[in-house]
């Protein structure tokens, strides 16, 4: 039905009034959709994921999925967009994992948007190891529901936390590096960008051969930001994003591969 409103209002160039009405009866289209996978769908999917009606900081179970693409489908049902612009790259990077325990280290803790937060716990309380995300805010990690005894949320900045991370006694390396965690201004992307740059030199002695580094909000073209991205790269020949000074200094070089680039960016240490 959203998607027939959608092409609806897209073909009706005849009336601005009538085009405003069925945007508002596409955004309340997609509301009943999340509401209806809140209230019916997730009940059983809520507890596998590590969520809770609650806000009460207490552990809660957690079903394990069989597969990744189990894991992957439920989480992005019910607690993301079905066709998230970073799903692919996300899927990826856990495919590398190989259903095996991992060491998975997040900045920037989320709990909406691609919900990357609870779709790491997930992978760990499902196949084994360890998760950290730390955020500066402390109201983001409160905003996240679950806990367990293998999932860690820390208040702090992120590159003084790379820098002082000790990897636990079971683990050699950190498998993946999520860098999500200063929001990127299209239109003074630098700081941004250079603390990419930090957050990534900063952890280089956790990574190892086969580590998994991904970055959102780094379009492999400018017009995925917008305008602004647009001339920026006119100006300065080179796309913004969180990972762009990363990529130039480490993709594709003798220590890293990329292995997927669309709006976020997917590396391979090695």
């Amino acid at each position: 039905m959203c998607d027939t409103i959608e092409l609806q209002n897209s073909r009706d160039t005849n009336s601005e009034k009538r085009e405003q009405s069925n945007l508002e009866m596409t955004t309340k289209c997609r509301e009943n959709l999340r509401n209806f996978a809140s209230s019916n769908l997730t009940q059983a999917l809520w507890s596998r994921l590590g969520g809770s009606r609650n806000t009460d900081r207490q552990d809660n179970e957690f079903v394990r999925f069989e597969s990744i693409d189990d894991l992957i489908d439920a989480h992005f049902s019910a607690f993301s967009d079905q066709d998230h612009i970073n799903r692919a790259g996300l899927t990826l990077a856990l495919r590398q994992l190989g259903q095996r325990p991992a060491l998975i280290v997040e900045t920037g803790s989320s709990a909406w948007g691609v919900d990357s937060s609870r779709l790491f716990a997930s992978y760990v309380s499902s196949f084994g190891g360890e998760f950290h995300s730390v955020d500066i805010r402390p109201e983001a990690s409160q905003a996240i529901p679950f806990l367990g005894k293998n999932i860690h949320f820390h208040v702090g900045d992120s590159v003084q936390f790379l820098q002082n991370f000790s990897l636990p006694k079971s683990f050699e390396k950190i498998d993946l590096l999520y860098l999500d965690s200063m929001d990127l201004n299209p239109l003074e992307p630098e700081s941004s960008m250079e603390h990419g740059l930090d957050e990534y030199r900063a952890s280089a002695r956790l990574l190892k051969t086969n580590s998994i580094v991904v970055i959102d909000d780094t379009p492999i073209e400018p017009f995925l930001l917008g305008r602004a991205a647009v001339e920026y790269t006119k100006q300065h020949g080179l796309v913004p994003g969180k990972g762009a000074l990363v990529r130039k200094e480490f993709g594709d070089s003798r220590m890293a591969e990329t292995l997927y680039h669309h709006y976020n960016l997917v590396l391979k240490v090695l």
